[in-house]
């Protein structure tokens, strides 16, 4: 399994048999010259809501072209006309999807912006005998409120540290790592205008490592600050 990190939520995984899963190549990717075919060629391919830093639809649009993945999505998106023609399949949360060497099961969020719940997913990504857990964008979850033994001790977890009443901030997901305690986690979304002012990676370094002194089972954590286009093998 090597994992790939990009802009926001946006990351490639690809497994021992040359297959490469993307996830939400939303808006922020595309600068500093970088296109959708600097992705790579693209086997599958989830989109986990509708915000346009997960959902770039010209951008999907030309991945679609360039490599035809299998493409997976919420109802939201794929009762759209352009989702249609382009083939996107319907998922939803507790659905297996076993493709080209991949299982994933999509887990539950707590993803509310601009006063409404957004229909969303997050992914327990699983081959080659490793497992990474992407929350996509949540708040805080109590245990009972998703799979825990399903979810727990991953190799690696990916989760959200902007805040702003969307999604966990650092604090929270300090906590929720402290529950899920994988091997390696990775902060993620913090790319946007509104948060990379005011948040930063090192933000949650930091904060992790007064925490780790009085949270036990964060002493079991690596935490792992991936730039744009920086892999990890976990």
């Amino acid at each position: 399994m090597k994992i790939t990190k990009y802009s926001q939520f946006t990351y490639t995984v690809e497994n021992k048999q040359g297959k490469k899963l993307l996830i939400d190549p939303g808006k922020y990717n595309y600068e500093n010259n970088f296109t959708t075919k600097d992705f790579g060629h693209i086997d599958l391919m989830i989109i986990t809501h509708k915000h346009a830093d997960h959902h770039d639809i010209n951008a999907e649009g030309e991945i679609v072209k360039n490599s035809t993945p299998i493409v997976y999505t919420n109802t939201e998106i794929g009762e759209k006309d352009f989702a249609k023609e382009r083939g996107y399949r319907i998922a939803k949360v507790g659905d297996v999807i076993n493709e080209l060497g991949f299982k994933i099961t999509l887990t539950f969020t707590d993803h509310f912006a601009k006063g409404e719940f957004v229909i969303n997913f997050g992914m327990f990504i699983e081959c080659d005998g490793k497992s990474f857990y992407h929350t996509s964008d949540t708040r805080f979850l109590e245990q009972n409120m998703y799979d825990y033994e399903l979810v727990k001790n991953p190799n690696v977890l990916t989760l959200p540290i902007s805040n702003r009443g969307v999604v966990m901030g650092i604090e929270d997901a300090i906590v929720f790592t402290s529950q899920i305690v994988p091997e390696i986690v990775i902060p993620a979304h913090y790319d946007s205008p509104k948060d990379s002012v005011r948040v930063n990676p090192q933000d949650f370094v930091d904060r992790f490592k007064v925490l780790e002194n009085r949270i036990e089972t964060l002493k079991k954590v690596k935490v792992q600050v991936l730039n744009f286009g920086e892999s990890l093998n976990p």
